[in-house]
């Protein structure tokens, strides 16, 4: 029981957290989530790039311009690594993410 009027984490057995948490800025959480959402739809539309941006409701050059604002590395794991890249009638090439 409690000597005092309020109830500690020590009175329920409970230890104090050793790691501080870190809290994110609005600014971070938001580029974690755009990420996720781009690598998500990246892989969910089988790495096609436009239908990926079409899932994203963006334009593909906004995709892409995304994907080299967050430094998302992507390639193709559905081609041979002999094999020239994929690319559209643009030359934009399609691919696969890879996280670094």
């Amino acid at each position: 029981m409690s000597e005092n009027h309020l109830l500690t984490p020590a009175d329920l057995g409970l230890d104090k957290r050793h790691k501080e948490r870190t809290i994110k800025t609005l600014e971070e959480a938001r580029a974690e989530a755009d990420r996720e959402a781009i690598m998500n739809s990246i892989q969910s539309a089988h790495y096609n790039m436009s239908r990926a941006a079409e899932i994203l409701g963006i334009s593909r050059v906004s995709l892409y311009r995304l994907i080299e604002k967050y430094g998302i590395n992507i390639s193709n794991p559905l081609r041979e690594p002999s094999m020239p890249p994929l690319v559209d009638n643009n030359g934009v090439p399609h691919a696969r993410i890879v996280l670094t």
